[in-house]
């Protein structure tokens, strides 16, 4: 029996949104697989990391790139969960 490799998470939506301080944010939805979603929330400051290293210049062409281009808003891992 061979495996299939599960097709990696998805952004499937990216827009601006009102944030609880008036300022905007980047909204992404992240699809997964088995029809699962999450809704990613990145303030101006997280959102612009991630804009650059995802190399594009519209919002809207972050629909279709892989989840792990958010990975430049992500906190960084700590030792031992610390």
């Amino acid at each position: 029996m061979t495996q299939v490799a599960e097709a990696s998470p998805r952004i499937t939506e990216a827009v601006l949104s009102a944030g609880h301080d008036g300022r905007a944010e980047l909204v992404v939805v992240v699809a997964y697989a088995n029809g699962a979603s999450a809704r990613v929330r990145l303030d101006e400051e997280a959102a612009e990391p991630v804009l650059e290293a995802a190399g594009v210049l519209r919002i809207e062409d972050l629909v279709g790139k892989p989840w792990d281009i958010l990975a430049p808003a992500l906190p960084a891992p700590t030792p031992n969960g610390a």
